[in-house]
């Protein structure tokens, strides 16, 4: 048997004084002295040899650390971290002693922190190593050479760079200038393993067909059966590359055993299609829920990765599922629609549900037509699927026409439906295409257009909560706790009042019930306000009192929106409350600086209508007045809403603005507003004030001699407008 020397000292010759250490070093009988330790033979040997290559370093303390010998262990790790070796030489420490005695080092506490420090240099050197692109161009160029064991040797270095290698190797394999290549780079690829399914995976999106064939074949040659679904469309499809389909034959007969037939392709494809649709997270996702996708790009003959949200990762995957089916079955509407649905929501989830399609969705949508994009919002409306149905309303709302709101019978048609969604990005889509279409005829549902936009400009501009407490004492005090972190609360004490407060709102972010409410049960309250758009998705937290948070849950698992708490007496704890409420349903969490927007916009969209009455005669804003009135209150919001008061001319508007010009505590921009707009009210609806009401303004601009000049100036011009128009009036 060959010798391996360590400096002069034989491994067997060490393993030999190893062993006499080891029981030189057992525990004494019973009543014994334990004598002095005497010099381990081994130890001394190591020192002795004067270790100085960085691997015969490493392989000394690798020795002290079986020896127990922790103490010196860490002086040779020293040494080496002291060396700053080069990523290659840290690399080669990697090969020769394996992963294991770096992550050992790193693990145990007495060789901290140099023995961590080292595993961490170590094993990022060694990824680093083995992902290095020259490295794996030579490693390539290896596969080429007329030595077996050179080609053995390069294809097992390439299985360390993992999916590092695809790339280089799918170069080769697009490129017919290198066919010759194209052998050896798939056994490349082959020896690679699982690690190879998903990028090849992703290359099967490319429209390069000789490249599509290729890595089909290459799919076959690993046989992981996570190919199958992905083989089945191009194996089976009528109109598809002769060379495609006879490679996805091939591979399915090489995993399965046999060729599937079309139904039996369709079962399957259908079963997966049910199962990303499921709203399951994939075995394949993160701790965040991420989920890798990988893509080819045929421009740059480049493959990468993105970690997506699994919901959008399923999105995709859903629309190439729906795009085999299809292709197998072209005559069936469902799955051009399902793949068409999918298409529209990923592209609507990458870009953000706040902002609008990305042109080539857009072009999608047109190109489907009305027909088809509406069958699509419809499903989506009923499925409860906010992507695709804002990514629906949004291109209904560019290529549609009044036709798409005519209805044969007396129901809505699915733009109109979509006002009253649960969603408030759903109702806000909806209201935004009808003002694009500008209907002139009523409509099934066009007075929700009104009170989708009248409810919207109801935004504070900052985060709300509603508590609902029947002592008040103890609900100022979660009110408190609400308002340090930012919330801005209010209280009410039974469950009418909460219902009210509730559904008169869209700003609510979340809702904290007493289980001693009086009134409807939390059962049936909760029911209720599920029933309204408003409060459809409002996160509710039922507070227990002592002894009664088994009942509060067991209330609390019949709504998906709810949690069953005990009652907050820290502020730590409403934290945490807090958090867990608004992670119930976040796609329907809204920004409050979006809700501003949503506010303004249907402010301006209530003012087009109002300022055009001849046009939209059949809307009835001014049944919605006093919603509209509530938007005084806000800053953002009081101009836009004086304006349109104005513009409405009813007695409630006028003593609206009337009151708002003549506060002094409000900023003088927004009294300012407030008097303008009353002048274009009186102007073209003449005074609508009482009496009283008039001669209270003179009383408040005769008491206003000792304020500021401002105020004086906008109180005297509430008077002129008054006295200008009696006048008018008297003269005529």
């Amino acid at each position: 048997m060959p010798y391996n020397y360590f400096h002069g000292v034989s491994v067997w010759a060490l393993s030999s004084i190893f062993l006499v250490g080891a029981a030189a070093a057992q525990d004494p009988p019973n009543g014994a002295t334990l004598p002095s330790e005497p010099p381990n033979p081994a130890v001394i040997a190591i020192q002795q040899s004067n270790p100085n290559t960085p691997a015969d370093i490493a392989q000394a303390a690798k020795i002290m650390m079986n020896l127990g010998r922790d103490d010196l262990a860490k002086q040779y790790i020293q040494q080496l971290l002291q060396r700053n070796l080069s990523t290659k030489t840290l690399a080669a420490l990697h090969r020769r002693f394996g992963a294991g005695l770096f992550i050992r080092m790193g693990l145990e506490a007495e060789l901290d922190p140099e023995g961590a420090q080292l595993a961490d240099v170590v094993l990022e050197a060694a990824q680093r190593h083995a992902r290095d692109p020259e490295r794996i161009q030579d490693l390539i160029s290896a596969l080429l050479d007329p030595s077996p064991e050179t080609r053995l040797l390069a294809a097992n270095d390439l299985r360390e760079a993992g999916t590092a290698a695809i790339n280089p190797l799918l170069r080769i394999l697009a490129d017919p200038r290198q066919a010759h290549h194209h052998s050896a780079a798939r056994r490349a690829i082959s020896s690679l393993g699982a690690t190879a399914v998903n990028p090849l995976i992703g290359v099967m999106e490319t429209s390069d067909t000789a490249l599509r064939a290729i890595v089909i074949r290459s799919l076959g040659d690993l046989g992981d059966r996570r190919a199958i679904s992905y083989l089945l469309g191009p194996a089976l499809a009528t109109d598809i590359d002769l060379k495609v389909q006879a490679a996805a034959r091939q591979a399915l007969v090489k995993i399965v055993g046999l060729l599937p037939k079309r139904w039996e392709a369709e079962r399957l494809l259908a079963r997966r299609l049910r199962r990303e649709r499921s709203d399951a997270i994939p075995a394949s996702a993160n701790a965040e829920n991420r989920v890798e996708r990988w893509h080819w790009n045929d421009a740059s003959d480049e493959l990468s990765v993105e970690k997506l949200d699994r919901r959008l990762a399923a999105s995709f995957e859903v629309a190439r599922i729906a795009r085999d089916l299809w292709e197998l079955f072209p005559s069936r509407a469902e799955y051009r629609r399902t793949y068409l649905a999918s298409q529209l929501a990923a592209a609507k989830m990458r870009g953000g549900l706040d902002q609008p399609l990305a042109e080539e969705a857009l072009q999608l949508g047109t190109t489907a037509g009305v027909s088809d994009i509406e069958a699509v919002l419809e499903e989506s409306l009923r499925a409860d699927a906010v992507a695709p149905a804002i990514a629906a309303i949004e291109i209904l709302g560019r290529i549609g026409s009044e036709d798409l709101l005519r209805s044969a019978t007396a129901g809505p048609r699915p733009l109109a439906s979509a006002l009253k969604h649960h969603n408030r990005r759903v109702r806000f889509g909806a209201a935004a295409a009808l003002m694009h279409i500008d209907p002139v005829n009523p409509f099934p549902g066009s007075s929700w257009l009104i009170e989708t936009l009248a409810h919207l400009s109801r935004a504070s501009g900052y985060r709300r909560a509603l508590v609902v407490f029947p002592r008040y004492k103890r609900g100022s005090d979660i009110a408190g706790m609400l308002e340090h972190y930012g919330f801005a609360v209010d209280l009410v004490t039974n469950g009418r009042q909460l219902f009210r407060h509730a559904v008169q709102s869209s700003d609510y972010q979340i809702l904290l019930v007493s289980d001693a409410t009086i009134g409807p049960s939390a059962s049936e309250l909760i029911q209720s306000l599920r029933h309204e758009p408003s409060t459809a998705t409002l996160p509710v937290g039922l507070l227990a009192r002592l002894g009664n948070l088994e009942h509060v849950r067991a209330v609390a698992t019949e709504d998906p929106l709810t949690i069953g708490f005990t009652e907050p007496y820290a502020l730590d704890t409403m934290q945490s409350y807090i958090q867990r409420l608004l992670s119930l349903s976040p796609r329907d969490f809204i920004p409050v600086e979006e809700r501003m927007m949503h506010a303004q916009q249907s402010l301006a969209w209530l003012t087009h209508i109002v300022a055009h009455r001849a046009r939209y005669g059949f809307y009835d804003v001014l049944c919605w007045q006093a919603q509209i009135e509530q938007a005084l209150e806000v800053p953002e919001l009081a101009a836009k809403a004086a304006h349109l008061l104005g513009l409405l001319g009813s007695p409630a508007s006028q003593r609206a603005l009337v009151g708002m010009a003549s506060q002094r505590a409000r900023p003088l921009e927004e009294r300012r507003s407030a008097a303008e707009a009353l002048r274009a009210a009186v102007g073209q609806h003449g005074i609508l004030l009482t009496t009283d009401e008039i001669l209270l303004q003179y009383d408040r601009y005769n008491q206003s001699r000792d304020l500021d000049k401002e105020t004086q100036k906008v109180l005297g011009s509430i008077l002129d407008t008054l006295e200008f128009r009696h006048r008018a009036k008297r003269e005529s």
